[in-house]
């Protein structure tokens, strides 16, 4: 029985192989032993967490897909698709530049923060390019529209934000480091979903000048002025 530091799966799970190797030198099979590999509690979460972190690398891109796909569908648009994609990505990355820049691992814990951020950051989204849309529709200019959708669901994204951020802070005081770490990763991936959303989302569009697929309405026409019989010349 050996004791050892604290480590991530990956390095656990190569403590175990070079165990394993030299356990195989040791008790051969050619003098009888059937077979001897180390194992214990560390191995078994080394195994689990690698199945699970790999199982959501590996479906991310059907989640995006899940996840993104209906939103295309529902705007009927590709450029309002796209638009959608950047500031919900941007949480993620900001999240996972943390983890590395703190020293959290990927581990059983924190591999759901970026499932979790992706399904409940795009709500804001959906919101702010349908509000948009509906301005560009009635016929406002892009600054216009942007200026009272911002007015209108700004203030509401903050506040959804600060109450998610008190709901999964309440795991910040948990003993077990995974969900502590998953609860800090979900609060700040809600906090920077709101600035994309706020200051990465308007200065896309502004930059772009897009329309979001929606087309400038016609000019209203002028009635036509009905034709009057000519003067005739034989009239005294």
């Amino acid at each position: 029985m050996a004791r050892t530091a604290e480590r991530s799966s990956a390095e656990t799970g190569a403590i175990y192989r070079d165990l394993d190797r030299f356990l195989a030198n040791e008790f051969p099979a050619s003098e009888g032993y059937v077979e001897a590999v180390g194992a214990g509690e560390s191995r078994v979460w080394s195994v689990i967490e690698n199945q699970v972190v790999w199982s959501q690398i590996n479906t991310f891109g059907l989640s995006f897909l899940l996840i993104f796909g209906p939103i295309f569908l529902m705007f009927r648009s590709v450029v309002a698709g796209l638009f959608s994609i950047p500031s919900n990505i941007f949480p993620i990355i900001l999240t996972m530049g943390l983890m590395g820049f703190s020293g959290i691992y990927l581990d059983i814990g924190t591999v759901m923060t970026a499932s979790v951020v992706l399904g409940i950051a795009v709500d804001d989204t959906i919101h702010f390019l349908t509000h948009i849309r509906s301005g560009l529709r009635s016929g406002a200019p892009l600054e216009d529209a942007l200026r009272h959708t911002l007015h209108m669901k700004g203030a509401g994204a903050i506040w959804t934000a600060m109450l998610l951020c008190a709901g999964f802070g309440v795991v910040l005081v948990s003993n077990f480091a995974p969900t502590r770490n998953f609860g800090l990763l979900t609060c700040s991936a809600m906090i920077t979903g709101v600035i994309g959303e706020i200051l990465l989302l308007p200065p896309m569009l502004l930059l772009t000048q897009t329309r979001l697929g929606i087309t400038p309405p016609e000019p209203a026409s002028l009635p036509a002025v009905p034709e009057t019989e000519p003067l005739r010349s034989d009239l005294a």
